[in-house]
């Protein structure tokens, strides 16, 4: 007992909280929102579980994401409130099934199974960003990277291509290209930056998860700032 009790602790004590900020502005760099990370690492630097919060540029709420990457890192176990309507959505694991669900504040919740495609990977919420951190080499030598991106608020899907474009110093750039026309008409990409040397996202820009006070979606650019490492507290 005593045992199991000492290798607990260390076990505790070797998983690390991780915060980090980023600022979404506009195309005339209008501060839209900013989000404050919290991100639970293992011993070997694997997600295991975040929270994120979204305030408007006056400080308001705007919205939680509480997510478990325990299953599957890609595509994520979370639930996404949005604090203005009370609205929720997200992503659910059901014995290797992915479901996506949607509800309206007092509506009765609708769900929807997705069929898992082998020729694309399935990317959600975070996922794709924490996914990425890891394999960033790999995903550099790839002509391009196919995703099944998940839309739980719409109960849909989207097929996306990941390219690498391009290395300056210790940063990589990738960009994110979709298929579907109508996205296209508001972000003909997406454009992550990586740090190589920490892999920390520092630069996003492109169709934003948050929509706008009318309920539209918005194009933003997003830097990233980061605490330093500390241990889990009991």
């Amino acid at each position: 007992m005593i045992l199991a009790l000492t290798l607990f602790a260390l076990s505790a004590q070797a998983q690390q909280w991780q915060t980090y900020e980023g600022t979404a502005v506009n195309d005339k760099g209008e501060v839209q929102y900013t989000e404050k990370h919290r991100a639970l690492f293992d011993k070997d630097q694997r997600i295991l579980e975040a929270k994120t919060q979204y305030f408007s540029a006056e400080g308001k709420l705007l919205g939680t994401m509480s997510s478990s990457f325990r299953e599957k890192v890609s595509a994520p176990a979370y639930t996404y409130l949005d604090h203005r309507d009370g609205s929720k959505h997200g992503i659910r694991h059901d014995k290797g099934k992915v479901i996506l669900f949607t509800q309206d504040k007092g509506q009765p919740e609708k769900t929807k199974l997705i069929e898992s495609d082998e020729t694309r990977l399935p990317v959600g919420c975070q996922g794709l960003h924490y996914y990425l951190r890891d394999r960033l080499e790999q995903a550099k030598q790839k002509v391009n990277l196919p995703l099944q991106f998940l839309i739980p608020g719409k109960l849909d899907y989207y097929s996306f291509e990941l390219k690498y474009t391009e290395s300056q110093g210790q940063v990589m750039k990738f960009d994110i290209e979709i298929s579907n026309f109508f996205l296209k008409l508001f972000a003909p990409k997406l454009v992550v930056h990586y740090d190589t040397k920490t892999k920390r996202l520092v630069h996003y820009e492109g169709l934003s998860n948050i929509t706008d006070e009318n309920g539209d979606l918005q194009n933003v650019t997003i830097k990233y700032n980061y605490s330093p490492m500390s241990p889990k507290s009991s």
